[in-house]
């Protein structure tokens, strides 16, 4: 950077502790727990080193004074940005699936051509430190994201500053930049308790880290001057002091409570560190800081922050990053790539000689320019996806049980699939287009549950086309409306408002005759799409029997009344549930993942056994109900082996992940699934 006394390396060796806490806190954040709050520790640095920055701009107008400011910034920003997004977005393709652990990645990758990524991140359920996040390759892009939000108002803050001499107008300046600083503070600590996603990754409740680097920048000479008459004892007791609040704050920060509090400690010990970096550069810290591995990393922290991330989350989807000589590989590639970045696309395009020839505003429009044209070139990679991928998955039909594998059935029509919101919840209707039309006053089919009843999508709209009847799907992904484990009333807030909105709903449509089919997970499942787990060791005993009763007296009472109305409800037994995601250890660059260690593949007895207590509590159910109720159970239509149930028939899924089917899974259920159902309808026809 440039200060008044001219390049202090002691910035860049700040910026390497910053890269190097990020980098080991991605690698395995046992290591470093608090090593994300190196992104506020750039904050500060970043907010000090570009107030330094427009002290150099040429004299001018505002139009000049912006248009120098804004293409330093695009040359300084876009170009390593935009290869790693490309780069990142084709290898994203072809080796990550689409499921729901990396259905933010597309929007959040186009959102990050356009320093919008912290808005796409803020949107999705699951925080920075959620499974979500850590599978989606631009996730890191969030923090430049703020930073190009600040460089949007910062030059129209900060012009009348630079370029007035006037004492009353400079410390009118400070004032509003002061003000402005405070009020994000206090937004910070607000959203920190009322809304925590927005406080982590908005600008509004992290401008005031940048803020404080502008304050202290404007205020050194000040601050120099005072510490230039600190004696050699006090300026080293100083010097070990921020330095060891800047390196604890890695150990003691907490995610939990994070912005506010706790990132109040590296920001004001990265503040007072920078003061000490540049006002004593003779100093112990600037010594220690301004060495050359030091400088060396610091000066290549940009590409390093740019490249470790992708290659980090790349590798969770392929062979893993668990192990030490993963994690060894994992951080060897990040960092040649990043000395590659640094080398052959940012210092070449910062030191080119036509692009300082060239006339600024015309740097900023070309630069503007190559990134929407990139954005587009990204956007058509992932519209191609199913094309470039090297996974198995990219047979969609076959696999995907959502709406990517809900293709028209070979019924005697075609359906159209309608969305609706519900408080709460998701709504959808297959409607069938151009069919023969039912009886007048035909029962229909409702389907209510989590993300189990979403997953019959393939199998349901089927049957709309084989039925001709409207089938309606009511859905909320996590929320059972009976899983006869907790009863509506005391799961969460999101879950009951859905339970309350879904039973509402059924309430008000279901007629004598329609069918009500409650699938859902009612099992603890043995593994998510991004971790195996254990299965909770009271699943089953008597004590969990005991907390399921209330769960059981609640669905008698309501669904009875439903039942006594006349409407046939049909519960799902719970099916096979495994160990390891298909979709995630079917290729031959992710079998060895440690996440496909457990195997595609359960001991039939044992899945039996697991599935025992809740059979009996959908059983206590439908025996209360009376005759309006039945089980439907698909176990042995998905477990055909005598000893041991599998997640494929052959080369076919049968399984998308651990508990989740297939769209093949729903072709196989089909059959079963009409023949039970059917008499229902006849026999309402017939009554």
């Amino acid at each position: 950077m440039s200060a008044p006394g001219g390049y202090i390396p002691s910035i860049d060796g700040l910026r390497a502790l910053a890269v190097l806490a990020v980098f080991l806190f991605h690698l395995d954040a046992a290591w470093v727990p608090g090593g994300f709050v190196g992104v506020d520790i750039f904050f500060v640095i970043s907010g000090f080193v570009v107030t330094a920055s427009v002290f150099s701009l040429p004299a001018g107008g505002l139009g000049t004074f912006l248009a120098h400011f804004y293409a330093r910034r695009v040359v300084r920003i876009g170009p390593a940005l935009v290869v790693c997004l490309l780069v990142s977005i084709l290898l994203s393709n072809l080796f990550i699936p689409p499921a729901w652990l990396s259905d933010a990645n597309y929007r959040t990758a186009l959102a990050a051509f356009f320093g919008l990524s912290n808005l796409a991140l803020s949107a999705v359920a699951g925080d920075y430190f959620s499974p979500r996040s850590e599978f989606n390759p631009f996730t890191h892009t969030w923090s430049l994201a703020v930073e190009e939000q600040f460089y949007l108002i910062f030059p129209w803050l900060i012009y009348g500053y630079v370029h007035t001499r006037q004492a009353f107008t400079r410390r009118a300046g400070v004032v509003v930049l002061a003000l402005l600083a405070l009020a994000s503070l206090v937004c910070c600590i607000w959203w920190s308790s009322t809304s925590p996603m927005r406080a982590f990754y908005l600008l509004p409740a992290r401008y005031w880290e940048l803020g404080l680097g502008v304050l202290l920048w404007l205020a050194l000479p000040s601050l120099q001057a005072h510490l230039r008459t600190w004696s050699a004892p006090v300026l080293m007791g100083a010097s070990l002091l921020v330095a060891g609040t800047v390196l604890a704050s890695l150990w003691l920060v907490r995610e939990d409570a994070f912005p506010y509090p706790w990132a109040l400690l590296p920001v004001l010990g990265t503040g007072a560190l920078l003061v000490l970096l540049v006002a004593r550069p003779d100093g112990p810290a600037a010594r220690i800081f301004g060495s050359a591995p030091m400088v060396w990393l610091g000066k290549r922290s940009y590409s390093l922050y740019l490249w470790h991330w992708p290659v980090f989350v790349l590798m969770r989807w392929t062979v893993g990053l668990e192990t030490p000589a993963q994690q060894a590989c994992a951080a060897a590639a990040a960092l040649v790539l990043a000395m590659l970045s640094y080398s052959l696309v940012e210092q070449p395009l910062r030191e080119a000689q036509f692009i300082r020839r060239a006339t600024k505003p015309k740097v900023v429009l070309v630069g503007l320019s190559l990134v929407a044209s990139s954005a587009a070139l990204g956007f058509v990679m992932f519209k191609a996806q199913t094309h470039l991928s090297l996974s198995v998955t990219r047979d969609t039909a076959t696999w995907f049980p959502f709406s990517q594998g809900a293709k028209a059935g070979q019924g005697t029509c075609e359906s159209e699939s309608l969305y609706a919101p519900m408080a709460g919840g998701n709504l959808f209707r297959y409607e069938p287009r151009a069919c023969p039309p039912p009886p007048p006053g035909a029962p229909l089919l409702y389907v209510v549950g989590d993300s189990h009843a979403d997953a019959y999508a393939p199998l349901l709209r089927r049957v709309a086309e084989h039925t001709g009847r409207t089938v309606t799907v009511l859905s909320k992904g996590g929320c059972s409306i009976f899983n006869l484990l907790t009863p509506n009333r005391l799961v969460s807030p999101p879950c009951a408002e859905y339970s309350r909105a879904a039973m509402d709903h059924l309430t008000e449509v279901l007629r004598p005759g329609d069918v009500l089919f409650l699938p859902s997970l009612r099992v603890p499942r043995f593994s998510e799409q991004w971790k195996s787990q254990a299965t909770p060791a009271d699943w089953g005993s008597p004590a969990g029997a005991q907390q399921q009763q209330p769960a059981i007296d609640e669905a008698i009472a309501q669904l009875r009344p439903l039942a006594q109305r006349g409407v046939f409800i049909v519960f799902e037994a719970p099916k096979p549930v495994f160990k390891a995601p298909p979709y995630r250890c079917s290729d031959w660059f992710n079998q060895g993942n440690p996440i496909c260690a457990p195997g595609l593949s359960m001991p039939r007895e044992v899945l039996e056994r697991h599935r025992a207590p809740a059979l009996a509590a959908i059983q206590q159910v439908v025996t209360a109900l009376g005759p309006r109720a039945q089980i439907w159970d698909p176990f042995d239509r998905l477990c055909t082996g005598r000893d041991a149930c599998r997640a494929f028939q052959g080369d076919k899924p049968l399984f998308f992940d651990g508990d989740h089917l297939s769209g093949w899974g729903n072709a196989i259920l089909f059959e079963d699934f009409t023949a039970t159902i059917a008499p229902l309808f006849v026999g309402t026809a017939a009554h």
